[in-house]
């Protein structure tokens, strides 16, 4: 169970008058639970999902992550003078199988959001950490969906890094920009990390496919990307 210090939720018990007009149904391996004061769900290792009575006074739930989300990082490249995003392809089965994303994370108890940045990047890629700047985009930190993510807290979000490359790091390899041989680890401990994040690849892409991607996050963090250049342009 999770220190409940780090996991305090805005959810409250639902009181007994209030149990009738419950919108939401709690079903506990298979059957369906009539009257529920508060639910938890929780995990030490990325937060607690709570289900009652909500802030504005009606039954609902809310997911608190540790940090109140987790970080984000944008590699970049210019390419010919076109901006180039890193995207890793990996398989997330709740978008349906393959999809390109840029990598991210959850914060690990303790750590804070730069710490996650690197060592998302470095497991998720297999770069070496000590090889590559994190630069912290500007930004307020964010919420992916206020209806059900808790960022109530100062300081809470998920946060958006950047890293940039250089052209000569890259090369064209069947017609698709990657990384040239000998960049990436190939160490045993990289490739257990990519194979448990079920990732089959990292590749640099154009800034407008990147923007069509399915994936929020990688939107927004090209989003704060273009606005971080184009300030310090």
């Amino acid at each position: 169970m999770p220190d409940s210090s780090l996991f305090k939720s805005l959810i409250t018990p639902i009181p007994a008058e209030k149990q009738e007009k419950r919108g939401w149904a709690v079903t506990l391996n298979g059957q369906t639970v009539p009257e529920v004061s508060t639910l938890e769900i929780s995990n030490a290792k990325f937060g607690v999902v709570s289900y009652g009575n909500t802030p504005p006074g009606y039954d609902g739930w809310s997911f608190k992550e540790i940090g109140g989300g987790g970080s984000v990082i944008v590699p970049y490249v210019s390419i010919d003078g076109v901006l180039h995003i890193g995207v890793l392809e990996q398989a997330r089965h709740n978008q349906g199988g393959k999809v390109l994303n840029v990598p991210r994370g959850f914060l690990a108890p303790g750590e804070s959001h730069f710490q996650a940045a690197r060592r998302e990047f470095s497991e998720e890629t297999g770069h070496d950490p000590r090889k590559i700047e994190v630069i912290p985009l500007p930004g307020e930190p964010m919420n992916c969906n206020s209806a059900f993510f808790e960022t109530a807290e100062k300081g809470e979000g998920v946060r958006f890094f950047a890293v940039h490359f250089h052209s000569n790091e890259l090369e064209t390899r069947d017609g698709v920009c990657v990384f040239r041989e000998g960049v990436l680890k190939s160490d045993e401990a990289s490739k257990a990390a990519k194979l448990a994040e079920q990732i089959l690849g990292c590749r640099f892409i154009r800034y407008e496919e990147a923007l069509r991607l399915s994936d929020m996050f990688t939107v927004a963090g090209v989003g704060r990307l273009i606005v971080h250049i184009g300030m310090n342009t």
